[in-house]
């Protein structure tokens, strides 16, 4: 039987469908017919079931799809003569073996932060921060026109999560 024009989803409802007709062409059409020493012979030969589709079924279920949501990209850079050796455990740590390196498009500010401040209105976050950032402030930074030191990143991070946007 070929699969392979076939999506995931009728491979799924397939597979019941065939357990199906197994379990009715035996019982109704092949044990009747057979010997009480046949069955027994049977039985003893396959597995501790008689229906394999069934077990094959719980594997396709348990292999199916996973929704997975991405955090942030990291560019890293590892030492391929040492890999081998945390994987092992004979290598104390990842940190000796793997190098992280920043992509200043990819920050965490670029990433999240800023595109949550464009989806919140200027009024509220003008009210949230109670006069520790000016109007004129939080538009050049929701424009991506001027970096926030770290301790307004930290405030507008804490505020945008207050709001729950982040």
């Amino acid at each position: 039987m070929k699969f392979d024009g076939l999506s995931f989803r009728q491979i799924a409802v397939a597979i019941p469908i065939l357990a199906l007709l197994n379990w009715a062409i035996f019982q109704f059409g092949i044990l009747p017919k057979m010997t009480e020493q046949e069955r027994k012979a049977i039985y003893a030969g396959w597995m501790s079931t008689p229906y394999p589709y069934v077990i094959s079924l719980a594997f396709v279920c348990a292999a199916r799809r996973r929704h997975i949501k991405v955090d942030q990209i990291k560019a890293i850079g590892k030492e391929s003569n040492s890999l081998e050796s945390v994987e092992e455990g004979t290598a104390h740590s990842q940190v000796n073996v793997y190098t992280e390196y920043v992509d200043p498009k990819r920050t965490e500010w670029i990433t999240k932060i800023q595109p949550a401040l464009q989806k919140a209105k200027l009024k509220m976050l003008v009210a949230a921060c109670e006069n520790k950032l000016s109007r004129r402030e939080i538009i050049e930074l929701r424009a991506g026109r001027s970096k926030p030191h770290r301790r307004t990143r930290e405030l507008i991070k804490s505020i945008l999560e207050k709001l729950g946007f982040l």
